[in-house]
């Protein structure tokens, strides 16, 4: 009975996915700890966008940004990033709004999924950065588990957030989409993309927090019906710069 009910929450779970736009009003608080923009890693080296280098708009793992924008930061993902990202502070990921109107922190399980590669990208426009990120090969360690042995996870809710001339930033919830599907555990894997606007039209810096639950949320050994609680698996940082286009 207990894994009937288990397998049918999975199939329900794997047709939620969906994406929403950011609020990037500024919240100095929100900048905490974020990579400086002053002498920014050589990942940051663009090049100008020519029409043969623009995403592919039918492809729902490609970045889709806005028209007229230029690249203007790159930088590819691996394991360690992953990880060491998912580790950084956050005001915002350590002080989410609860419903009753106080704060409390997003759990963080950096251990319990791992990717194989990846690519984020920064283009900037007249007024806004749009940035984007793909973790590939998005796939469960086994080590976070509920039901005694379920490892299976679903994307959840993200966090992006900046700091833009290494002084105050924003931030907000982005919510991850995964292409070919939200789930994944030990023997399948997925993509997850996540995508952040930053209104400015100066030099930035910023960090993805991707967040995932279990398919089923547990108590001791029994399912008790819908997902588990949400918590931050892992990351990437992100900069950008409008002179290097």
């Amino acid at each position: 009975m207990r894994h009937t009910l288990f397998f049918a929450l999975l199939a329900a779970c794997s047709a939620a996915s969906s994406t929403a736009p950011t609020d990037t009003s500024p919240d100095a608080s929100a900048s905490q700890d974020l990579p400086s923009t002053d002498g920014a890693p050589d990942a940051v080296a663009t090049d100008t966008a020519s029409p043969s280098d623009a995403p592919d708009a039918a492809d729902p793992r490609a970045p889709q940004p806005p028209a007229g924008a230029r690249r203007c930061g790159e930088g590819t993902l691996d394991a360690t990033e992953f990880s060491t990202a998912c580790m950084a502070p956050s005001t915002l990921v350590d002080a989410v709004r609860l419903p009753d109107g106080g704060t409390g922190m997003t759990e963080r399980r950096c251990d319990a999924a791992s990717i194989t590669g990846g690519r984020w990208e920064a283009w900037c426009g007249a007024a806004e950065v749009y940035v984007w990120a793909r973790f590939e090969g998005l796939r469960a360690t086994g080590s976070y588990v509920t039901c005694g042995s379920v490892s299976a996870l679903s994307l959840g809710i993200g966090y992006g957030e900046h700091s833009v001339g290494g002084g105050a930033g924003g931030g907000s919830t982005v919510l991850p989409r995964g292409v070919p599907s939200p789930s994944f555990d030990t023997g399948r894997s997925t993509d997850a993309v996540m995508e952040y606007t930053v209104q400015t039209n100066r030099a930035g810096s910023g960090r993805f927090f991707l967040g995932a639950n279990h398919v089923v949320q547990c108590m001791g050994m029994t399912p008790t019906g819908g997902m588990g609680p949400n918590v931050v698996i892992g990351g990437t940082t992100f900069r950008w710069d409008p002179t290097a286009m």
